[in-house]
């Protein structure tokens, strides 16, 4: 027998304690395991972006205004990714419980009173958290709940008042009640910028600033929330992170560099603008003809008087210099042969700073120069990188706010309490294509030929398919109901594919198609 059966046949050496595993460590009560890093060699990542924030924040705010190309991709990159706002369906498998849960949220979002300012209903409130949450890396929402008895009885027919209400809130409306970014309190709790943590790094409160006087500081005070009457929005980038952080912050530098670029070449620019041209004269003197145009220099005098410094130059309207040369003078400008132009420069920074967003560069800088192949490859990514918009936004924004109307509704008897009442699917935000036409017509034919349903089909265009369903039924019953009293068939009141669905549903009841048209007159009625 070979050394390689024998091997092969061997019996594998017993699990001893030696190599087990070590024994896990003792866990707290709250069922996860505390820890803290210790290695010197390594950064404690929480507390550097602690003390880095304001100062990230501030020059991510600066950036957006004062470079039009970043403050477009802050603004329209969320609008894009969500549309006219994530519209939500509820997922539960009670069918009345279902379209009431829908309906009652739909009719309490669709008003600006959601806002304690009554500035942005629910929907169009997304598009402000998505920019928010990416030029300023987080935000958040407090929800607010009016007791009053009378607030109760106010119908959401009133679309100038809510009961549940939500005041939105940027990350420097938060803060410690101290002077340092982290205060220790002797316990595992620790307050960091405004938000207490456990030693899980769970949020547990938060500490809102109230202004009341007219200073900064000092005529602050502070209000402490519970973590449950708060949204906190904003997209991870690794795990136990406290804070969110501006998307733009690791392309700064090159938005700077991009900035300071812009002002050299118009300072240059502005340079050369001032020298209209040259006079040259044999002695330097100003020609007579031009001496209304001359202006004297100036220089200080030991008691600091301004006086005659000699020397002479021709300045126009506006600004415009043109300085006298003798012969043997001249003025040269120096050209920069700098390989790289300064369009490609610019190209490169912002490339860099798109990434910093997650979004192909070519989608935004240079698409219209792509192939079909290519331009396919790109909106592939792009709808990637919606769904980084989209994600936190569902999750942790639309989804929360569910549970807080609806569960609110449930609580007043509003609503019945079934056991899925959370589960929810929140459909919006198209992702751009060029195929639009192309994938409209493959979705229109696996509808008519039956390999997908209506509901994958408004899936595919962001609408709600048992809505689309009803609203097809209900013209269809409406069209044939007008037309019995104008004396019309049916069969001329609907167009030829609504006949054939028509025609294919009653051979599969067995039923009469005179008899399904009487039901469907019947029921409009």
């Amino acid at each position: 027998m070979s050394r390689s059966k024998a091997r092969s046949k061997a019996k594998p050496a017993p699990i001893t304690a030696a190599v087990l595993p070590p024994a896990m460590p003792a866990i707290n009560s709250g069922g996860g395991i505390r820890s803290t890093p210790v290695g010197q060699t390594w950064r404690n990542w929480r507390a550097e972006t602690s003390t880095q924030a304001r100062e990230r924040v501030l020059t991510s705010r600066f950036l957006q205004e004062a470079l039009p190309f970043v403050g477009y991709l802050v603004s329209q990159l969320p609008e894009e990714a969500l549309g006219d706002g994530l519209v939500p369906t509820s997922e539960s498998k009670d069918l009345e419980f279902k379209r009431a849960a829908t309906a009652y949220f739909d009719q309490w979002a669709r008003s600006p009173a959601i806002d304690i300012r009554r500035r942005f209903d629910f929907y169009a409130s997304q598009h402000m958290i998505g920019q928010t949450m990416i030029g300023d890396g987080q935000v958040f929402a407090l929800k607010i709940r009016d007791p009053r008895p009378e607030a109760l009885a106010r119908p959401l027919s009133d679309k100038k008042f809510r009961r549940l209400q939500l005041q939105f809130l940027t990350r420097d409306q938060l803060g410690n009640a101290g002077a340092r970014d982290m205060v220790a309190n002797g316990t595992s709790l620790v307050w960091d910028n405004g938000i207490q943590f456990d030693s899980l790094d769970v949020a547990r409160k938060y500490s809102i600033i109230k202004q009341t006087s007219p200073g900064i500081l000092a005529g602050s005070s502070y209000e402490i929330k519970d973590a449950s009457e708060m949204l906190h929005i904003y997209a991870d980038r690794m795990f136990n992170q406290r804070h969110g952080t501006p998307w733009l912050f690791s392309g700064n530098s090159s938005a700077l560099d991009a900035l300071d670029r812009k002002s050299v070449r118009m300072y240059a620019s502005k340079i050369r603008a001032y020298f209209l041209g040259a006079i040259k004269t044999p002695t330097g003197e100003n020609p007579a003809s031009m001496r209304s145009a001359v202006r004297k220099g100036t220089k200080l005098n030991e008691e600091g008087a301004a006086v005659d410094n000699g020397v002479r130059y021709v300045e126009l309207a506006g600004g415009v210099s043109i300085p006298v040369l003798k012969e043997g003078e001249s003025i040269n400008f120096y050209q920069n042969q700098d390989p790289v132009t300064a369009d490609q420069l610019l190209q490169e920074l912002w490339t860099e700073l798109v990434f910093c967003l997650k979004y192909p560069p070519e989608y935004l800088l240079n698409l219209m120069g792509l192939g079909s192949g290519a331009i396919r490859m790109v909106l592939r990514k792009v709808k990637k990188a919606h769904d980084r918009i989209r994600r936190p936004v569902r999750q942790q924004y639309c989804q929360e706010v569910w549970e807080f109307v609806i569960g609110d509704a449930i609580q007043q008897k509003l609503l019945p309490l079934v056991d899925d009442w959370r589960d929810v699917n929140w459909k919006g935000g198209v992702d751009p294509s060029i195929d639009a036409g192309r994938d409209e017509k493959a979705e229109q034919e696996k509808l008519r030929s039956f390999t997908g349903t209506v509901e994958q089909y408004c899936d595919a265009l962001g609408l709600d398919g048992e809505s689309v369903r009803h609203a097809r039924l209900d013209e269809i019953a409406d069209n044939i109901a007008y037309g019995a009293k104008k004396g019309l068939p049916w069969f001329m009141c609907i167009d030829a594919l609504q006949v054939q669905a028509m025609t294919g549903l009653a051979s599969q009841l067995g039923v009469d198609i005179g008899d399904l048209v009487a039901k469907l007159t019947t029921v409009k009625e």
